[in-house]
């Protein structure tokens, strides 16, 4: 029978990924790491003694993007559910770990079953996201979100030994969706979001804006793409936007603001980079930037629920920040904080900010690091400990 490990990880690719494991090996180098991308599962660690895991497993998708996004929903989105949980069971039951910790909800809602058949002595679940809502959907976007996803989330919240909620708002949103107290072993926030400064992030003067993540019609960023020209003739501030098109999109948003920058001549103030895999590189790549915006346009999207990811990105790598009201409960600890601006997604209320955030640099990198020594993370030793001693 192989040996145990101690520790199973699967958690998506995340601002936190490189201290995140780090601070897991500490915890235990019998561990297995594996790191949901947007396109594949990546292992970033395993013991020694283990053979045969694969570093890499690509979803499998056609090259044709208009097939791609119109059979996604009934076939492709399943197909990569399938793989992943028929992928982590297999570990699981080969390699029977002691604690597995996941924020995927489709892999939390996979071990709840498999919690008293494989024997984990304990089950962290690190819920992220909430993603049933109201808001207007396909039918099967609303299946997926309003009926499956909420029933896995639900699986995984009361068989999980610990949860880590992203904010106090996703545990009201589960109870208001049930209709009850959901039942929690243990509950732990992430609000206010404790961060820890990457070794990249600098305090020099900084000329750039940045965007990061995927690009979506409630992004923003249309707003600010005209305003662009003027930034650069008098400051020469230029624009990075970082991160993929949506994949399963006939008509990935990212190309209709590639067309929109091309068609009005913005190229020489807007430059586009795809998703950097390596965590080096991305904040070499985001360094010299003095904004980082996250300007969605709906106060009711999934992300006003939680903190989103790019939000912690530019904190981490010391970058004041322009947010829209969308972006939840955080946008009271920015203004606390004076971490940056909070703003109506109006174009109007765009430029004064910028302009600001580029003329404060000192004193807005400064409140950043105040507010990272403040809001200390918990490490992942202390996590699991908490977990253990409650069982």
């Amino acid at each position: 029978m192989a040996k145990r490990v101690n520790l199973l990880l699967c958690r998506l690719v995340t601002y936190d990924q490189g201290w995140f494991t780090k601070e897991a090996l500490e915890y235990s180098d019998n561990s297995i790491l594996y790191f949901i991308d947007f396109d594949k599962i990546v292992l970033k660690h395993k013991p020694d003694h283990i053979t045969g895991l694969p570093h890499v497993i690509y979803y499998p998708a056609p090259k044709n993007q208009k097939f791609y996004s119109l059979t996604h929903p009934f076939f492709w989105a399943p197909v990569h559910i399938l793989i992943l949980s028929f992928f982590f069971l297999y570990i699981a039951i080969r390699f029977r770990p002691k604690i597995v910790w996941t924020d995927s909800t489709w892999v939390g809602g996979l071990w709840s079953i498999f919690k008293k058949l494989i024997g984990f002595d304990c089950f962290i679940y690190d819920a992220r996201d909430w993603l049933a809502s109201d808001s207007k959907q396909s039918f099967f976007s609303y299946f997926a979100n309003n009926v499956v996803w909420p029933g896995i989330d639900y699986l995984a919240t009361v068989t999980s030994d610990l949860q880590i909620n992203m904010t106090g708002k996703v545990r009201l949103m589960r109870n208001q969706f049930w209709k009850k107290k959901v039942r929690q072993n243990l509950v732990l926030y992430s609000d206010p979001l404790p961060i820890k400064i990457a070794k990249e992030a600098t305090d020099d003067h900084k000329t750039n804006i940045c965007y990061v993540g995927q690009i979506r019609e409630n992004s923003g960023l249309e707003l600010l793409l005209p305003l662009m020209p003027k930034l650069y003739e008098t400051n020469r501030i230029k624009l990075k936007i970082i991160g993929p098109a949506t994949p399963y999109h006939r008509k990935p948003h990212k190309n209709k603001i590639i067309d929109l920058v091309n068609l009005n001549g913005f190229n020489n103030c807007v430059q586009f980079y795809d998703w950097i895999d390596c965590e080096e590189e991305f904040h070499n790549t985001i360094k010299d930037c003095f904004c980082g915006i996250s300007l969605f346009t709906s106060d009711t999207s999934y992300s006003s629920m939680v903190i989103p990811g790019k939000v912690s990105v530019y904190l981490q790598m010391v970058i004041p920040l322009l947010v829209t009201y969308g972006n939840g409960a955080f946008t009271e600890v920015i203004k606390k904080y004076d971490l940056g601006y909070v703003i109506h997604p109006s174009q109007d209320e765009i430029m004064p900010p910028i302009l600001s955030l580029y003329n404060q640099q000192k004193h807005f990198s400064s409140n950043i690091r105040k507010y990272a020594e403040k809001y200390t993370a918990k490490t992942v030793t202390d996590y699991i400990n908490l977990a253990s001693n409650k069982t």
